[in-house]
């Protein structure tokens, strides 16, 4: 869980905080 948060914050940064990326992100903690 914690390396998911790491590396959604690396995405963030490096993706722009893309949209899409958090969308997806969503669907699969659900």
């Amino acid at each position: 869980m914690l390396n998911q948060c790491f590396f959604a914050g690396i995405r963030d940064i490096v993706g722009g905080r893309s949209g899409a990326y958090e969308k997806e992100l969503r669907k699969a903690r659900e």
